[in-house]
């Protein structure tokens, strides 16, 4: 349902080629090192004997290093204190809860060691991460030009695909579990991936990929993973120890990996779930058992338990929060989305927090809580959150933003000069609402991969847009939603008017509230009005115009 979604709202899908401005390139930007040089020469001293020479350089020898070798130590000194320690990070620019094009290199930024190896293979763009913000970073790259030499590097060994699927369609009748199929909202076969695999010039070794592209094929995917970035020497670094050279510029978008839980659990009985492998195998693993214990409360866990109560598998889903989706919704709305998972057969635990787990031969996974209670299944699943694959960043001594953990870009999305950042890793400044987010979902992933490709050629386009996300828990909740929704805000909700008697929630917008102002908007079962929640954050309206701005969600239309 997605698709439908984005399309009337400025957002058609990627499929669709939504790149459709053209930009001016310019030459990439250089970061030039800067070296210094010392040097002392005896003057002309007078003709005095050979032994007077001999003392007089002794004397000038003594005297140079009287005076400048405290000089250097206290240069260097200096400049050991301004830098910190191997492995240490720098602190966050003082800019950083701001908007700024000279974001993170106000200060001279530390760059990883390297050896004096040769690289292996040099390309003209490196994109590390092989998701949606890559794939439409490379859609705009090459708006402007077609035959860019594009190397994307991903250890998941896939091309670019969709995530939204994996808890949704997917669980619907009509997929395909090996092709990775579905039914769209019209009825039509889809997959989730943006360009076929076969498009791809996949190999594990980048002197594969060296030199244009063969005939039939439109990217080249390296399977490998990246430890380190050196901007000022425009190398990469992979785990292997290959060193990879490009010339234009490089994409950071690494993404987020599953949390791990506090307590290891029985190896092949657990699930971390997140990519499309991982689909793969719940799928089969459903087929195979008879209950499933769901652990986790937000959209990803919630959207599969209602998916997956349809497969004949008791399903049990248990959070430490006291109602579903209970960090994003009023209290009264989870306590309601609750209610109507649980009409799904979902056995709901809420206020559940597991401390242990072991395996019974004869009963299954014993998952143990802080209670002295347990709860038991066949197979667990954990969807406990993401936290941003910043490391890369780290290691070049690149801005971090201390609270969210993503890699911090300024408005152009560049974390340095010459490397961009995209997707669910960065930081990144809302200039509606005045803050910088983090945000890990589809429609951000694609705007901000479109605006770092443009950049990458030249563009000097800022990051203005106000991502959108949706969710769907069962046949009766289907979301979208702008701007901030923190269930600690106050909120104001308009319902239709026959919920409102039955005290129901069906149809209906709930404004989130910060100091007055209107800083989330989350439209229940409510859909093309996504731009004009955005309009209504960009225009900072406040409490005092609710009644006004409810009018536009057409909340009582039948």
């Amino acid at each position: 349902m997605y698709r439908a979604r984005a399309a009337g709202n400025g957002l058609s899908a990627i499929h669709a080629r939504l790149l459709e401005h053209r930009w001016a390139a310019i030459s990439p930007r250089r970061v030039g090192s800067m070296t210094r040089s010392m040097a002392t020469s005896p003057g002309d001293h007078g003709r005095g004997s050979k032994a007077d020479s001999e003392h007089s350089i002794l004397y000038w020898t003594m005297a140079s290093c009287a005076v400048f070798v405290p000089l250097f130590f206290a240069l260097t000194e200096r400049r050991k204190d301004s830098s910190p320690p191997d492995g240490a990070q720098h602190p966050p620019p003082k800019n950083l809860p701001n908007a700024s094009p000279t974001l993170a290199w106000e200060r001279k930024s530390h760059v990883p060691h390297t050896t004096s190896r040769s690289p292996e293979a040099s390309f003209g763009y490196i994109f590390v991460g092989a998701g949606t913000a890559s794939f439409a970073a490379e859609e705009a790259v090459r708006e402007k030009d077609p035959n860019a030499d594009i190397l994307i590097i991903s250890d998941e060994g896939l091309p670019p695909y969709q995530r939204p699927p994996l808890s949704k369609e997917l669980w619907l009748e009509g997929a395909d579990v090996q092709q990775l199929t579905f039914k769209d909202w019209r009825g039509g076969n889809r997959d989730i991936f943006y360009a076929h695999p076969s498009s791809y010039l996949t190999s594990a070794s980048a002197s594969e990929l060296k030199g244009p592209l063969p005939s039939g094929k439109s990217g080249k995917l390296l399977v490998a993973k990246v430890v380190a970035v050196d901007p000022s020497k425009k190398t990469v670094s992979l785990d292997n120890g290959v060193l990879l050279s490009f010339e234009r510029g490089v994409l950071l978008a690494t993404g987020g990996r599953p949390r791990q839980p506090a307590f290891s659990l029985p190896e092949g009985k657990a699930t971390i779930y997140r990519t499309a492998n991982d689909y793969q195998q719940l799928e089969q693993i459903t087929k195979a058992t008879k209950s499933i214990l769901i652990i986790g409360n937000g959209f990803l866990g919630s959207e599969l338990a209602a998916a997956l109560s349809s497969r004949g598998v008791n399903i049990t889903q248990a959070f430490e929060e006291d109602g579903h989706l209970a960090l994003t919704l009023p209290r009264y709305l989870s306590q309601w989305t609750t209610s109507r998972i649980r009409s799904q057969g979902v056995n709901v635990l809420p206020n559940t927090r597991f401390t242990s787990a072991k395996e019974d031969p004869k009963r299954g996974v014993v998952v143990e809580t802080s209670d002295g209670g347990s709860v038991v299944a066949d197979h667990v699943v954990l969807t406990l959150g993401v936290q941003p694959n910043s490391e890369v960043a780290k290691g070049a001594r690149m801005a971090v933003d201390p609270e969210k953990g993503g890699i911090a870009v300024n408005s152009f999305l560049e974390a340095v000069p010459g490397v961009y950042a995209a997707g669910d890793v960065i930081s990144f400044q809302d200039t509606a609402l005045g803050q910088r987010r983090q945000f890990e979902h589809h429609d951000h992933a694609v705007m901000s991969g479109k605006t770092a490709g443009s950049n990458l050629v030249g563009a000097k386009t800022p990051y203005t847009h106000q991502p959108m996300f949706w969710f769907e828990v069962g046949p009766e909740i289907n979301c979208e939603a702008v701007g901030i929704l923190d269930a600690t805000l106050p909120t104001v909700g308009v319902w239709a008017k026959e919920d409102q008697a039955e005290k129901r929630y069906r149809k209906g917008v709930v404004f989130y509230l910060r100091e007055k102002q209107v800083v989330g908007i989350l439209m229940w079962n409510l859909f093309g009005k996504i731009g004009t929640a955005r309009r209504i954050l960009e225009q900072r309206r406040m409490v005092h115009d609710i009644s006004e701005i409810a009018g536009y969600f057409d909340v009582h239309d039948s």
